[in-house]
């Protein structure tokens, strides 16, 4: 039954109930972008925001600051071996109790031997290394 001119209380109300939904929908829709908005606003998450995270992040960018870093070492190494190096040592040893008596190495005391008939004494006579300390 098709009707020209008129509409039908069902095609009014079937065309009334589209109308509805799509205003909500619509509405929905706007309201949703708005609290997006928002909440880009008062959530922290701005877009600045977002990119400084991305940068922070990043472990390639991470990795070429180490090189970076490697690099003006290197750099500074190289800088310092143009110029001499001076080097100093010294040592020093303290004796906490000395040696009082003389230290001596008696005749014969490290072997002998024959030799001809004759016994030699290793060290043929005794020898003082040290005086000592009176």
């Amino acid at each position: 039954m098709i009707k020209t001119g008129k509409l039908s209380v069902k095609n009014k109300l079937l065309f009334f109930i589209v109308l509805c939904l799509t205003a909500t929908s619509l509405f929905a829709e706007q309201q949703s972008t708005q609290d997006e908005k928002e909440q880009l606003k008062v959530g922290g998450y701005t877009p600045e925001y977002l990119f400084q995270s991305a940068i922070d992040n990043n472990v390639q960018l991470q990795l070429l600051n180490v090189e970076k870093s490697q690099s003006e070492i290197d750099v500074k190494n190289a800088k310092a071996k143009r110029f001499p190096s001076v080097d100093f040592q010294t040592t020093m040893s303290y004796l906490n109790n000395p040696l009082m008596d003389p230290i001596t190495v008696t005749a014969g005391e490290y072997g002998s031997y024959e030799l001809n008939g004759e016994t030699i004494l290793i060290p043929s006579e005794d020898i003082v290394l040290y005086e000592g300390m009176e």
